[in-house]
């Protein structure tokens, strides 16, 4: 019986998402200039365009990625 309950209650997390705070480095918080929200990906095309206009160093650096309030994912290296 908990079964249901347990996927009841996560089917209706899915269908009403909730942002969260951020929860990182405080340093990291603070490197975050206005307008600076990473790479809007919303297809593989755009996925391999960002990635083929990444520096040779930057490839080999750490990346990062976000799913933000409108349920995009925006992805970027990591600072």
């Amino acid at each position: 019986m908990h079964y249901w309950k347990d996927l009841e209650a996560a089917m209706c997390a899915a269908q009403n998402p909730r942002p969260y705070a951020y929860a990182g480095p405080a340093d990291v918080l603070a490197a975050i200039t206005p307008g600076e929200r990473g790479r809007l990906i919303a297809s593989v095309d755009d996925l391999t365009a960002w990635l083929a206009a990444l520096a040779q160093a930057d490839r080999s650096g750490p990346q990062t990625f976000v799913v933000d309030e409108a349920g995009d994912l925006r992805v970027g290296a990591q600072a």
